[in-house]
């Protein structure tokens, strides 16, 4: 149940995404379409390989993760003008693939088990990503209008998500992630996160999608 209603609000955002395209595809801010319907092309391939192809899907949840993060925080780093922080992005980026690979050596099986350290890895670096971008903004005349743009609504739904998420990663041998309160938490969370998206989607402006 919870799933499904996850799934529905991905689809939602983006479908809302694509029909106010035109409000961000000006600059790096065209990519998150991109993102949301590979989203939502994760969900369908993780809910067709093991009904109608019999074969696992966690492997496809841990490309994702390994894909996700860096792509994520490149794509912060474009819209940072301070060459130190660009430079530092790199290296983290750098840094998170190199993890991902030795934890998948030696830690966590890549299809057998889910990337939670390479989860939380990456989560860290998305959080110290948006922080970088907000800093810059707060030194900038932009933070009089940055509440009008797509990019503060995603940051800001981004932050909530990995920084709640993040503590259950790290306890993720003591919860029970099939109980109904984790699902339940899950689903708070990512209706929070929709949230975010869709008012930055709907109230943003072009004129402020383009600072």
């Amino acid at each position: 149940m919870e799933s499904n209603l996850i799934f529905g609000m991905e689809v939602l955002v983006a479908v809302v995404a694509t029909v106010t395209y035109h409000k961000y595809r000006h600059n790096p801010l065209r990519y998150f379409l991109v993102y949301l319907w590979a989203v939502v092309a994760l969900e369908i391939g993780g809910m067709i390989l093991p009904v109608f192809l019999k074969t696992p899907n966690l492997w496809l949840y841990n490309v994702f993760v390994i894909l996700e993060f860096p792509l994520l925080i490149w794509w912060y780093r474009r819209f940072l003008s301070n060459h130190r922080s660009r430079r530092f992005l790199i290296w983290l980026v750098l840094i998170f693939l190199i993890f991902a690979v030795f934890n998948s050596l030696l830690f966590q099986s890549f299809t057998l088990a889910f990337q939670s350290y390479t989860f939380i890895f990456g989560a860290i670096g998305l959080i110290i990503a948006i922080f970088m971008h907000f800093n810059e903004v707060l030194h900038s005349d932009k933070i009089l209008i940055i509440q009008r743009g797509l990019l503060f609504w995603v940051s800001v739904g981004f932050l909530f998500f990995f920084a709640s998420v993040i503590p259950i990663m790290i306890m993720g041998n003591v919860l029970d992630h099939t109980g109904m309160i984790y699902n339940v938490f899950l689903l708070i969370l990512n209706i929070i996160l929709h949230c975010s998206f869709l008012i930055g989607l709907l109230w943003g402006q072009k004129k402020y999608n383009l600072l």
